[in-house]
């Protein structure tokens, strides 16, 4: 899959997301860098800090409590680079005690998303014994989890 294929499903990943927050009376705002929004990205996104590059995609306020949001897409296993994960860690109410992590997976195979902590992911990680493989354009390890597992 080309970088404008994942480009194209991870959009309509954000825009579900947005649009699920919106509706339900949440406040959320874009965020995070977007690599294609930013001219020449590929040819220096390796200078800017990963803590940078790795910003959370939205803002939001639910019940008057901020959070962070990031949104995935992903088909039947959500692939989830260790790297981002050390990251996300940070995110997490280590740059703002006060603000924490929320995932939102969008699953292009079921239709449907799933909305959790950071928190449980980590727990998911720890507890299960997720294969972990490598992305064949840049041999980054990411754990496959079953999008099953992200439900409830």
């Amino acid at each position: 899959m080309t970088f404008k294929e994942r480009g194209a499903i991870g959009e309509k990943a954000e825009s579900r997301a947005e649009s699920y927050f919106s509706k339900a009376g949440y406040f959320i705002a874009r965020y995070g860098l977007n690599a294609k929004d930013v001219k020449d990205a590929y040819r220096v996104w390796h200078h800017i800090p990963s803590v940078l590059t790795g910003t959370p995609d939205f803002i939001m306020v639910v019940k008057d409590i901020p959070y962070f949001l990031e949104v995935k897409s992903c088909a039947d296993y959500l692939k989830m680079k260790m790297h981002d994960i050390d990251i996300y860690k940070k995110w997490n109410n280590k740059l703002f005690p006060e603000v924490r992590l929320l995932m939102f997976v969008y699953s292009t195979s079921k239709n449907e998303h799933f909305i959790f902590t950071f928190d449980k992911l980590l727990r998911l990680v720890r507890q299960n014994n997720y294969p972990i493989e490598r992305y064949k354009n840049n041999n980054k390890p990411y754990y496959k989890i079953p999008v099953e597992d992200l439900d409830g």
